[in-house]
Protein backbone atom coordinates (compact mmCIF):
# COMPACT_ATOMS: atom_id res chain seq x y z
CA UNK A 1 0.00 0.00 0.00
CA UNK A 2 1.05 3.62 -0.34
CA UNK A 3 0.01 6.32 2.53
CA UNK A 4 -0.02 9.56 1.11
CA UNK A 5 1.14 11.86 3.65
CA UNK A 6 -1.20 15.58 4.01
CA UNK A 7 -0.06 15.76 7.40
CA UNK A 8 2.41 18.30 9.57
CA UNK A 9 2.83 21.27 7.52
CA UNK A 10 3.97 18.96 5.25
CA UNK A 11 3.56 20.14 1.48
CA UNK A 12 0.27 18.75 0.73
CA UNK A 13 -0.77 20.11 4.36
CA UNK A 14 0.09 23.40 3.31
CA UNK A 15 -1.21 24.06 0.60
CA UNK A 16 -4.70 22.32 2.13
CA UNK A 17 -4.83 25.08 5.35
CA UNK A 18 -5.47 28.47 4.81
CA UNK A 19 -2.81 29.38 7.35
CA UNK A 20 -0.37 28.81 4.96
CA UNK A 21 -2.19 28.87 1.59
CA UNK A 22 -2.45 32.85 0.57
CA UNK A 23 -2.33 31.62 -3.27
CA UNK A 24 -4.72 33.24 -5.64
CA UNK A 25 -4.65 31.10 -8.66
CA UNK A 26 -6.86 27.76 -9.23
CA UNK A 27 -4.81 26.02 -6.04
CA UNK A 28 -5.87 28.80 -3.22
CA UNK A 29 -8.95 30.45 -1.92
CA UNK A 30 -11.93 28.35 -1.83
CA UNK A 31 -11.71 24.82 0.18
CA UNK A 32 -12.23 22.93 -3.22
CA UNK A 33 -9.36 24.86 -4.72
CA UNK A 34 -6.76 24.22 -1.44
CA UNK A 35 -7.97 20.29 -2.14
CA UNK A 36 -7.02 20.52 -5.82
CA UNK A 37 -2.95 19.28 -5.23
CA UNK A 38 -4.13 16.49 -3.09
CA UNK A 39 -6.64 15.27 -5.35
CA UNK A 40 -4.38 15.44 -8.69
CA UNK A 41 -2.01 13.83 -6.50
CA UNK A 42 -4.25 11.41 -5.70
CA UNK A 43 -5.52 11.06 -9.04
CA UNK A 44 -1.87 10.22 -10.65
CA UNK A 45 -0.68 7.80 -8.31
CA UNK A 46 -4.10 5.99 -9.17
CA UNK A 47 -3.39 6.32 -12.77
CA UNK A 48 0.36 4.57 -12.28
CA UNK A 49 -0.43 2.12 -9.85
CA UNK A 50 -3.76 1.14 -10.73
CA UNK A 51 -7.38 1.14 -8.84
CA UNK A 52 -6.59 -2.12 -7.09
CA UNK A 53 -3.50 -0.82 -5.53
CA UNK A 54 -4.36 0.40 -1.85
CA UNK A 55 -3.97 4.16 -1.45
CA UNK A 56 -4.16 5.67 2.08
CA UNK A 57 -4.55 9.30 2.52
CA UNK A 58 -3.13 10.55 6.14
CA UNK A 59 -4.52 13.91 6.72
CA UNK A 60 -4.77 16.45 9.75
CA UNK A 61 -7.61 16.62 11.52
CA UNK A 62 -6.65 19.76 13.20
CA UNK A 63 -3.58 21.64 12.80
CA UNK A 64 -3.53 22.42 16.13
CA UNK A 65 -2.07 26.42 14.77
CA UNK A 66 -3.63 29.82 14.74
CA UNK A 67 -6.25 29.79 11.50
CA UNK A 68 -5.07 26.21 10.93
CA UNK A 69 -7.78 23.72 9.98
CA UNK A 70 -9.86 22.27 12.77
CA UNK A 71 -12.02 19.46 12.52
CA UNK A 72 -15.04 20.62 10.92
CA UNK A 73 -13.22 21.47 7.84
CA UNK A 74 -11.72 18.10 8.03
CA UNK A 75 -15.00 16.71 7.90
CA UNK A 76 -16.07 19.07 5.24
CA UNK A 77 -12.94 17.98 2.92
CA UNK A 78 -12.32 14.09 3.88
CA UNK A 79 -15.30 13.31 1.61
CA UNK A 80 -13.40 14.79 -1.37
CA UNK A 81 -10.50 12.24 -0.69
CA UNK A 82 -12.97 9.42 -1.16
CA UNK A 83 -14.14 10.92 -4.42
CA UNK A 84 -10.62 11.24 -5.52
CA UNK A 85 -9.93 7.74 -5.04
CA UNK A 86 -8.73 7.20 -1.94
CA UNK A 87 -9.00 3.69 -0.34
CA UNK A 88 -8.60 4.64 3.70
CA UNK A 89 -7.75 8.04 5.04
CA UNK A 90 -5.85 8.01 8.71
CA UNK A 91 -6.07 11.12 10.76
CA UNK A 92 -3.41 12.78 12.41
CA UNK A 93 -3.20 15.62 14.83
CA UNK A 94 -1.21 19.09 14.78
CA UNK A 95 2.14 20.58 13.27
CA UNK A 96 5.61 19.64 14.45
CA UNK A 97 5.47 23.62 15.19
CA UNK A 98 2.57 23.41 17.41
CA UNK A 99 2.83 24.29 21.22
CA UNK A 100 0.35 21.88 22.29
CA UNK A 101 1.65 18.31 23.05
CA UNK A 102 0.70 15.74 21.05
CA UNK A 103 3.13 13.05 21.40
CA UNK A 104 4.73 13.32 25.09
CA UNK A 105 3.89 11.17 28.39
CA UNK A 106 1.82 13.94 29.47
CA UNK A 107 -0.89 13.39 26.30
CA UNK A 108 -3.81 10.53 27.75
CA UNK A 109 -3.48 7.36 25.58
CA UNK A 110 -5.65 7.43 22.57
CA UNK A 111 -6.96 10.98 23.28
CA UNK A 112 -6.95 12.02 19.56
CA UNK A 113 -9.19 9.23 18.43
CA UNK A 114 -12.20 11.79 18.93
CA UNK A 115 -10.65 12.81 15.37
CA UNK A 116 -10.88 9.87 13.31
CA UNK A 117 -14.39 9.23 14.93
CA UNK A 118 -15.88 12.60 13.12
CA UNK A 119 -14.12 11.70 9.88
CA UNK A 120 -16.09 8.42 10.43
CA UNK A 121 -19.26 10.50 9.93
CA UNK A 122 -18.65 11.53 7.06
CA UNK A 123 -17.26 9.02 4.83
CA UNK A 124 -17.54 5.85 3.52
CA UNK A 125 -14.58 4.33 3.05
CA UNK A 126 -12.07 2.70 6.26
CA UNK A 127 -10.91 5.45 8.82
CA UNK A 128 -7.38 4.96 10.76
CA UNK A 129 -6.55 6.23 14.26
CA UNK A 130 -3.47 6.94 15.60
CA UNK A 131 -0.98 8.72 18.32
CA UNK A 132 -0.57 7.58 21.95
CA UNK A 133 -2.50 4.16 21.22
CA UNK A 134 0.74 1.94 22.44
CA UNK A 135 -1.83 -1.04 23.90
CA UNK A 136 -3.45 -3.41 22.13
CA UNK A 137 -6.39 -3.39 24.83
CA UNK A 138 -6.52 -0.23 24.17
CA UNK A 139 -6.67 -0.25 20.50
CA UNK A 140 -9.07 -2.86 20.72
CA UNK A 141 -11.61 -0.54 22.68
CA UNK A 142 -11.31 2.02 19.90
CA UNK A 143 -12.74 -0.50 17.38
CA UNK A 144 -15.07 -2.06 19.68
CA UNK A 145 -16.45 1.46 20.38
CA UNK A 146 -16.76 2.41 16.69
CA UNK A 147 -14.74 5.31 16.93
CA UNK A 148 -12.16 4.21 14.55
CA UNK A 149 -11.81 0.99 11.77
CA UNK A 150 -8.03 0.93 11.66
CA UNK A 151 -5.38 1.58 14.10
CA UNK A 152 -1.55 2.90 13.29
CA UNK A 153 1.04 2.21 14.83
CA UNK A 154 4.39 3.76 14.88
CA UNK A 155 6.57 4.48 18.04
CA UNK A 156 5.55 1.83 20.01
CA UNK A 157 6.82 -0.86 17.09
CA UNK A 158 9.96 0.92 17.52
CA UNK A 159 9.50 -0.02 21.19
CA UNK A 160 8.59 -3.82 20.49
CA UNK A 161 8.53 -4.67 16.74
CA UNK A 162 6.87 -7.78 17.55
CA UNK A 163 4.15 -6.24 19.49
CA UNK A 164 1.88 -7.26 16.93
CA UNK A 165 2.37 -11.10 16.87
CA UNK A 166 2.62 -11.02 20.89
CA UNK A 167 -0.86 -9.76 20.65
CA UNK A 168 -2.46 -11.94 18.31
CA UNK A 169 -0.79 -14.89 20.52
CA UNK A 170 -2.48 -13.17 23.86
CA UNK A 171 1.02 -12.57 25.22
CA UNK A 172 0.52 -8.72 26.41
CA UNK A 173 2.58 -9.48 29.81
CA UNK A 174 5.67 -9.69 26.97
CA UNK A 175 5.13 -6.39 25.21
CA UNK A 176 7.71 -3.99 25.68
CA UNK A 177 5.57 -0.96 25.81
CA UNK A 178 6.53 2.53 24.26
CA UNK A 179 6.75 5.31 26.84
CA UNK A 180 6.22 7.82 25.10
CA UNK A 181 10.00 9.46 25.73
CA UNK A 182 10.33 11.15 22.21
CA UNK A 183 13.72 9.96 22.32
CA UNK A 184 13.08 8.49 18.99
CA UNK A 185 11.52 11.83 17.78
CA UNK A 186 14.89 13.65 19.45
CA UNK A 187 17.44 11.57 17.03
CA UNK A 188 15.53 11.69 13.91
CA UNK A 189 15.40 16.19 14.19
CA UNK A 190 18.99 15.78 14.95
CA UNK A 191 19.89 13.71 11.81
CA UNK A 192 21.07 11.15 14.65
CA UNK A 193 20.36 7.17 14.17
CA UNK A 194 17.12 6.35 15.35
CA UNK A 195 17.17 4.94 19.45
CA UNK A 196 14.46 4.33 21.41
CA UNK A 197 14.81 4.32 25.57
CA UNK A 198 13.14 0.73 26.33
CA UNK A 199 14.58 -0.58 22.91
CA UNK A 200 18.48 -1.00 23.07
CA UNK A 201 18.20 -2.94 19.00
CA UNK A 202 16.43 -0.13 17.80
CA UNK A 203 18.51 1.43 14.97
CA UNK A 204 21.07 -1.33 15.28
CA UNK A 205 19.58 -4.18 13.81
CA UNK A 206 22.04 -4.37 11.36
CA UNK A 207 24.95 -4.49 13.67
CA UNK A 208 23.77 -6.05 16.61
CA UNK A 209 22.15 -9.72 16.87
CA UNK A 210 21.63 -11.99 19.78
CA UNK A 211 22.66 -15.46 18.81
CA UNK A 212 23.18 -18.44 20.64
CA UNK A 213 26.24 -19.39 22.38
CA UNK A 214 28.44 -22.31 22.19
CA UNK A 215 29.58 -22.64 25.80
CA UNK A 216 26.66 -21.57 28.24
CA UNK A 217 27.98 -19.58 31.66
CA UNK A 218 26.36 -18.89 35.03
CA UNK A 219 26.14 -14.97 34.67
CA UNK A 220 25.62 -12.42 37.70
CA UNK A 221 24.18 -9.10 36.73
CA UNK A 222 24.49 -6.63 39.24
CA UNK A 223 22.00 -3.91 39.75
CA UNK A 224 17.90 -3.87 38.54
CA UNK A 225 18.23 -0.46 36.73
CA UNK A 226 17.42 -0.63 33.15
CA UNK A 227 21.03 -1.88 31.83
CA UNK A 228 20.81 -4.43 34.05
CA UNK A 229 17.72 -5.82 33.17
CA UNK A 230 19.05 -5.37 29.57
CA UNK A 231 22.21 -6.76 29.98
CA UNK A 232 20.36 -9.87 31.76
CA UNK A 233 17.70 -10.42 29.27
CA UNK A 234 20.04 -10.41 26.10
CA UNK A 235 22.65 -13.26 28.35
CA UNK A 236 19.32 -14.89 28.84
CA UNK A 237 17.90 -15.30 25.45
CA UNK A 238 22.02 -16.07 24.26
CA UNK A 239 21.22 -19.08 26.56
CA UNK A 240 23.56 -18.53 29.73
CA UNK A 241 22.25 -19.14 33.03
CA UNK A 242 21.51 -15.41 34.63
CA UNK A 243 20.63 -14.59 37.90
CA UNK A 244 20.14 -10.75 38.62
CA UNK A 245 21.08 -9.12 42.21
CA UNK A 246 18.93 -5.68 42.69
CA UNK A 247 19.38 -4.36 46.72
CA UNK A 248 15.87 -2.84 46.51
CA UNK A 249 12.42 -4.67 46.52
CA UNK A 250 11.65 -3.74 42.38
CA UNK A 251 13.31 -3.15 39.56
CA UNK A 252 13.97 -0.42 37.58
CA UNK A 253 16.73 1.60 39.09
CA UNK A 254 17.12 5.42 38.95
CA UNK A 255 13.92 5.52 36.55
CA UNK A 256 11.24 4.69 39.52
Amino acid sequence: AIELPAVSGNLLNRFITPYTNRRTDKYGGSLENRMRMLTETIANIKRKVGDDFPLICRISGTDMMPWGLTLEDAKEFAPLIETAGAHAISVFAGWYESRQPKYQMCVPRGAFAYLAEGIKQVVNIPVCTNIRINDPLLAEKVLAEGRADLIAMGRPLIADPDLPNKAKEGRLEDVRFCVACCECFVDIANEQPLRCSVNAMAGREAVCSITATDSPKKVFVIGGGPAGMEAARVAALRGHEVTLFEKKDKLGGQLL
